[in-house]
């Protein structure tokens, strides 16, 4: 990567995946990515990249073009991306392919001087789609918000609106034994989301989403309260809540309860914790009840070495809905791990 003056840069990067004992069994990845600022505001962006990869001959390429404008009051975005069905990154991670995306977004900062409690207020605007290369939809979402920002930290949206487009070239089951038809899908939801301020010793935060949701709705509260004392313990509770009905026979709930903390003896011996309970019940099939145990110990090193110490447990109550899954332990796993670190060049 070569930096250049006023926000302008210009890189590259290959990558290479190599079988030694077998010369046909390899995987290639380069490319290209800049950034070019014109002005104090605007930056335009762009990648390309390519892989090649023995029988995989065509569509191995992805690129990518757009621009961001950021200024005091206004900040605008454009992107453009496409990814090929034969673009293969082996080393690496790529979440989708085989599509064409845009993304578009307008945000307004709105500053009151005179009034000192109110920071500023949000009102913004974004549109995002995906198509497949026949330029079918397959996701798309507007979105239409209002953010208020308190001096205190404090925060709220309202209303948070959102037009969902959804595309299914065949069914799809979304839970063991409900399945969405394919089809084209647009709904309209809307959420919320407050908080009071994180940085204080105690703060909460609560939202929802509610809507459409394919053939039917979904409603999905959430909230969550967090402790801090000092530097040295931080503890949350956690609740959160899904009702889907697509129909009147097809629907699923499903509720969840954690509370995880942390401890902090110094700075490098720390023991962390985290209890999960999850209820879940598709259509009138008796709930599936597991209770979900995380335990991790850390006595620290230098550069992230030490010793650590990890416990897991998994035990189901009532029945699940697949058969032979009976109440009792489903998972326990206990991890001991210690590496070190040696300097031979002194």
């Amino acid at each position: 990567m070569r930096e250049y003056a006023n926000r302008t840069q210009l890189g590259g990067t290959f990558v290479s995946r190599v079988n030694t004992d077998d010369s046909g069994d390899y995987n290639l990845t380069y490319g290209l990515d800049g950034s070019l600022g014109v002005g104090d505001a605007l930056t335009l962006d762009a990648w390309g990249a390519m892989t090649s990869t023995p029988g995989i001959g065509s569509d191995d390429y992805a690129f990518s073009a757009g621009g961001d404008y950021r200024d005091r009051d206004w900040e605008f975005a454009l992107g453009f991306h496409q990814v090929g069905d034969g673009f293969n990154p082996e080393v690496g991670f790529l979440s989708r392919k085989d599509y064409r995306s845009v993304n578009a977004r307008v945000l307004r900062h709105l500053r009151f001087p005179n009034i000192p409690w109110l920071r500023e207020i949000r009102p913004h605007a974004s549109w995002s789609q995906f198509w497949d290369m026949g330029w079918f939809r397959e996701t798309s979402q507007i979105h239409l918000d209002n953010h208020f920002e308190f001096s205190n930290g404090a925060f709220f949206q309202l209303p948070g609106f959102n037009i969902n487009g959804e595309g299914l070239t065949q069914p799809f089951q979304i839970r063991p034994g409900i399945f969405i038809p394919a089809g084209s899908y647009t709904n309209l939801d809307w959420q919320f989301r407050a908080n009071t301020n994180q940085s204080a010793p105690l703060s909460a935060s609560i939202g929802w989403d509610a809507g459409g949701f394919y053939t039917g709705t979904r409603v999905g509260p959430n909230g969550n309260i967090t402790y801090r004392f000092r530097d040295r313990l931080v503890t949350t509770l956690r609740v959160n809540y899904f009702d889907v009905r697509l129909n009147d026979t097809d629907k699923f709930k499903t509720a969840v309860v954690a509370l995880s903390g942390s401890y902090s003896f110094t700075p490098r011996l720390y023991l962390q914790a985290q209890i999960q309970y999850l209820r879940s019940q598709i259509l009138t099939s008796d709930p599936a009840e597991n209770l979900f145990t995380n335990l991790r110990f850390g006595w620290l090193d230098a550069a992230g070495t030490g010793l650590f110490i990890v416990y897991n447990d998994t035990e189901q109550f009532g029945l699940l809905p697949t058969p032979g899954a009976a109440s009792g332990p489903l998972h326990r796993q206990l991890i001991i791990k210690y590496t070190r670190q040696f300097d031979f060049t002194r």
